[in-house]
């Protein structure tokens, strides 16, 4: 199936935007960073945390040039970095994390199936109590959603549904919006004026998705 817009290249236009590298980018650095201070009691642990971190940050160096188009850094270079990372520090607290941008790296060189398919090895090394499990889901879910394969689209469109219903995740309203998108791309406005409305009535100015849904009040209401 398609759609009027690719909705991972969406998200990944929102990771341009000062909000969106706070969620995407800067949140996950500090999370990850402090998982990698108290990740283990033992030195040795410590120590292999210490330097997944080091290289995980290297690679967010060389991630962010490939986002901002500097010459001479390339998405399969990204790519191949991250996938190195995730390699070589496998066992460590940063682990997912590798998998998740070079995720990321892959949807960039529309390799829509390698990039579900390591985000899926992302989300199961990852707890549902990390605070950016969710996020990585809602992404997953996207990503599921524009694939060309119809059991693959309905396994996305099922796991947004979901998300938006799920009270302990944290990006419901990025959930609901997504739904409302990809609703307004089939021509569906009753589920529009839903799941927008119920955005709007739940997060109201709180959430950046409602303030992208009242950009667009014309099919929300």
């Amino acid at each position: 199936m398609t759609t009027n817009m690719n909705a991972v290249q969406k998200l990944v236009k929102f990771a341009d935007t000062r909000r969106g590298k706070r969620i995407l980018i800067g949140s996950a650095i500090g999370i990850i960073a402090l998982a990698g201070i108290i990740g283990g009691y033992y030195w040795h642990i410590t120590s292999f945390n210490e330097r997944a971190q080091k290289a995980f940050m290297d690679s967010m160096v060389e991630f962010e040039q490939a986002l901002t188009g500097q010459e001479g850094v390339s998405w399969t270079d990204v790519e191949r970095t991250f996938d190195t990372g995730s390699r070589a520090f496998a066992g460590s607290t940063f682990g997912p994390y590798f998998k998740v941008f070079q995720a990321d790296a892959y949807v960039h060189q529309n390799k829509h199936t390698e990039a579900i398919t390591i985000m899926r090895d992302a989300l199961a090394q990852l707890s549902p109590k990390n605070p950016l499990y969710f996020l990585y889901d809602t992404k997953l879910a996207l990503m599921l959603l524009d694939s060309s394969d119809d059991a693959l689209h309905d396994e996305g469109s099922a796991l947004l549904k979901s998300l938006a219903d799920n009270t302990v995740n944290g990006y419901r309203d990025m959930a609901l919006y997504y739904l409302g998108f990809y609703a307004r791309a089939q021509d569906d406005q009753a589920s529009v004026q839903k799941y927008w409305q119920q955005l709007l009535q739940e997060f109201g100015s709180d959430s950046v998705w409602a303030e992208m849904v009242n950009a667009q009040r014309e099919f929300a209401v």
